[in-house]
């Protein structure tokens, strides 16, 4: 299948920010699947209770949902 969410609207209920790390919500739809979160590849929240959310043009069938987490991070 293809990616219906690529680089469409995105939102999330914070961003975290660290030096070089700007995890914000467009992180997730850019079409990097990398996981690698010091590189700077992944959305990520400052809430204990986040969440995210993306907005499409118009409705979308959704048969599978493919969600990629990040693979190391000092915040895991």
């Amino acid at each position: 299948g293809r990616n219906v969410a690529l680089r469409h609207n995105a939102a999330q209920t914070s961003t975290y920010r660290e030096l070089t790390i700007d995890a914000t919500a467009s992180k997730a739809v850019d079409g990097n699947t990398s996981g690698i979160f010091t590189d700077n590849t992944c959305s990520h929240t400052n809430d204990s209770s986040p969440s995210w959310n993306v907005t499409f043009d118009h409705a979308q069938v959704l048969n599978r949902i493919f969600l990629y987490n990040r693979i190391e991070s000092s915040k895991c």
